[in-house]
């Protein structure tokens, strides 16, 4: 079920590793960097958590501080809720950060800000601008109160309709309240203090209408989160159960009873130990691809899934067999229909994609799919592209 309630701690073992700015920050303040190895055989400094805080992950996200972050486990349907919940909240950071982005060009753009460069040419604001954020936030010191009328005066006819959305059940309502306020609150600075320099005046109301829009469009957008998280899921327990099934396979011998056998939990627990003592894991990755690239790559969210799966080859040679096709290089889609239904519950799988796909399209965001292989590594690699 869909909740508003997160835990403040999330107990999921993850690498991260961080850009440029992230690994200077981390320096710079004296913090201790680990060394370790990703799926892609590479090796990154970064941290290594057994847990973390979400709102300090999401914080680092939203700052471009992240570059990656990836589970390394042996299964996945232990740690569901915290699995999506991570997906979600890496979704809703990009989100998030680019709402704020968007909002800013309409606030640089808007007749407020021309006014106040005509008359402030030596406090010119634009695209380039660079602001002391320690200053700033002098500044904001004491417009708390002001701050929050403001922001209520751009949400309270947002959730006015939200209210009065009979599509929306009761917590769906709450839900989507939430976000709008939580949007508003990872605006930057700058927008709040002319905000509240300027609250009264017409140039103002064109403004907050300017806000409400793109925070209207951006609600709508929140879907995708929730989309996505389980997609990522039902790849993560396909590879899961696949690989179960061939380790079975293998040292059982007997074909026919596999998804019995593999069901029975002192059975499922022995196959995972085996796999963590021949360290046989499935790797689920995260790369954030932010603002500071080149430009038409900003924004982007790759979700990589790394399967060992030994039988590959017979796989793809029973699907060429059959349809004559490449697995190579192949969107997930085609992925999904033209392998054996022995081999995959499909169905499941091709509903979350086609909800993502159709998502995706309203809301004008670039979705792809791909599956391919490493063969040096004998890796599958399920990839899902997203640029927001």
């Amino acid at each position: 079920m869909i909740t508003t309630k997160k835990k403040p701690i999330i107990d999921l073992p993850l690498k991260i590793t961080l850009t440029e700015e992230g690994i200077s920050w981390f320096i710079k303040h004296n913090k201790k960097l680990n060394r370790f190895r990703m799926a892609n055989n590479i090796m990154e400094y970064g941290l290594s958590l057994n847990d973390f805080y979400a709102l300090s992950l999401q914080k680092m996200l939203i700052i471009d501080y992240i570059s990656m972050i990836e589970i390394k486990r042996t299964e996945f349907s232990s740690m569901r809720r915290e699995i999506m919940d991570l997906s979600k909240l890496i979704t809703y950071s990009i989100l998030y950060k680019k709402f704020d982005e968007d909002v800013f060009k309409k606030f640089i753009s808007s007749h407020l800000i021309q006014k106040w460069n005509r008359i402030n040419p030596s406090s010119f604001i634009d695209e380039n601008s660079k602001f002391n954020e320690t200053m700033l936030k002098r500044i904001m010191a004491g417009k708390e109160k002001l701050i929050l009328e403001i922001s209520q005066e751009i949400i309270d006819p947002i959730i006015d309709e939200i209210k009065n959305d009979t599509s929306l059940t009761s917590e769906e309502k709450q839900i989507r309240i939430f976000q709008g306020k939580k949007f508003l609150t990872n605006l930057r600075q700058i927008i709040w203090i002319m905000l509240s320099r300027s609250k009264g005046i017409e140039e103002y109301f064109l403004i907050l209408s300017e806000i409400r829009s793109v925070l209207k469009n951006y609600l709508e957008k929140t879907q995708i989160a929730e989309y996505l998280s389980l997609m990522i899921m039902e790849l993560a327990v396909n590879a899961e159960n696949a690989r179960l099934h061939q380790i079975a396979k293998d040292i059982y011998h007997d074909p026919a009873n596999i998804d019995s056998l593999i069901l029975n939990k002192e059975i499922r627990d022995k196959l995972l130990l085996k796999m963590e003592e021949q360290r046989d894991f499935l790797y689920l990755t995260w790369k954030i691809i932010g603002k500071n690239v080149s430009i038409g790559t900003e924004n982007r969210l790759n979700i990589i899934l790394f399967d060992r799966e030994y039988d590959y080859r017979k796989l793809k040679q029973e699907i060429d067999d059959k349809k004559g096709i490449d697995l190579k290089e192949k969107s997930l889609f085609d992925f999904y229909k033209e392998i054996p239904e022995q081999k995959i519950n499909t169905e499941l799988g091709l509903y979350y994609l086609s909800y993502l796909n159709e998502a995706c399209e309203k809301q004008n965001i670039h979705f792809d799919t791909n599956v391919s292989q490493i063969l040096q590594n004998d890796l599958t690699v399920i990839t899902l592209y997203l640029r927001f």
